[in-house]
């Protein structure tokens, strides 16, 4: 949640939970063309307002502590939260809100459910990190030197275990 104020990462993640019900509505009659562009379109708009809410909620562990395992016990509890969320979810929608694959109005239901719990979680995560806002590491301002910039890039780009985790996470994002 980096300097933002961790409010402002629950307002980022507010779409989120209303794009859900969208991706979920009923289509109506469309054909098979549209409704794939359809699924295409609001996945790309879920999967960037999850990265509203991620990758800050991400940076901000290593601002809360510099201990490398208390990092790594945020990082699985965050982990354990997320599999049992998913799994919770799934397992609620198949006991209560899907008869079958193609119960329409069982969907809906799943959305409007899952969007709020999405909406309740991210809630009870800024709330409980707002209070560490104060104490969160200030880096020291940088100037905006492109050499710099470029020369850092080099380094980085030159690093062979980086490369090989880079190219690794292309090739398993395919």
């Amino acid at each position: 949640m980096g300097k933002k104020t961790s409010f402002h990462v629950l307002l980022q993640n507010s779409p989120f939970s209303l794009f859900l019900l969208f991706y979920f509505e009923d289509p109506g009659d469309i054909s098979q063309n549209d409704l794939f562009w359809r699924l295409v379109f609001w996945l790309i708009v879920l999967r960037m307002c999850m990265t509203l809410f991620e990758v800050p909620r991400g940076a901000l562990a290593p601002e809360l502590s510099k201990d490398y395992d208390q990092r790594n016990n945020l990082a699985a509890l965050a982990m354990i939260f997320g599999w049992i969320g998913g799994a919770g979810i799934d397992s609620i929608a198949r006991a209560f809100w899907l008869d079958s694959f193609v119960d329409i109005d069982g969907y809906q239901s799943l959305a409007f459910w899952g969007g709020i719990g999405i909406f309740i979680g991210a809630a009870v995560s800024c709330i409980g990190t707002h209070k560490n806002i104060p104490d969160l590491y200030e880096p020291k301002p940088r100037s905006t030197d492109l050499g710099l910039m470029l020369r850092e890039a080099i380094e980085t780009l030159s690093n062979r275990a980086w490369l090989v985790l880079f190219l690794a996470g292309c090739f398993y994002s395919l």
